[in-house]
């Protein structure tokens, strides 16, 4: 039988999990400091901080990149008689109701988040055994987090980037399914 699909296979994944590390280790080493300032400042316990913080991170790359199609959308769309052309009071009105779809979507990924955090902090924790450094400790409990992240992600819930796209940008094309029924009776 031939391994070669699999040994490749995992030279693959290890090319796209250790620049994903890093990235995430890096992001750590910043956002640290600002945790543990604002968990001694409000008296948060850990879980509130990272919470919050991660809260705040997801929905200004969710709200940001939207804003930004939205805008560019905006810009390139063509415009003529034949085309509904949005006022202000409308525009402002998808980017209110866009809004608190991000928010919904944000919480979500928020508590999701924390799972992994969880998880790091676990494999912190069994190597603070070991007389590695803790930047070491650091980005192996990031890294095992980021491949069971990538693992679920890629062979479970391969859905979920598409599906939160179209539910924050498309949300409110189209009504759900249910409603299209009741509404043709």
């Amino acid at each position: 039988m031939d391994f070669s699909w699999f040994v490749f296979g995992v030279i693959d994944f290890l090319k796209f999990l250790i620049p994903i590390s890093i990235v995430l280790f890096i992001l750590h080493k910043i956002i640290f400091p600002i945790k543990e300032k604002l968990s001694n400042k409000y008296d948060l316990s850990w879980v509130k901080a990272c919470l919050l913080i991660n809260f705040v991170i997801i929905f200004l790359i969710i709200f940001s990149s939207y804003l930004y199609f939205f805008f560019i959308g905006g810009l390139i769309a063509p415009t003529g008689e034949h085309i509904i052309n949005y006022d202000l009071f409308e525009n402002l009105l998808l980017i209110g109701l866009a809004l608190l779809r991000i928010i919904i979507v944000t919480i979500i990924l928020s508590i999701a988040l924390l799972f992994f955090e969880f998880f790091a902090s676990f494999i912190i924790e069994l190597l603070d055994k070991k007389d590695y450094s803790l930047t070491i400790k650091l980005f192996l409990g990031i890294a095992c987090s980021t491949t069971i992240f990538l693992v679920l992600l890629f062979f479970f819930f391969n859905w979920v980037p598409l599906g939160l796209f179209v539910y924050i940008f498309y949300g409110f094309v189209s009504d759900l399914p249910l409603l299209t029924i009741i509404n043709v009776f």
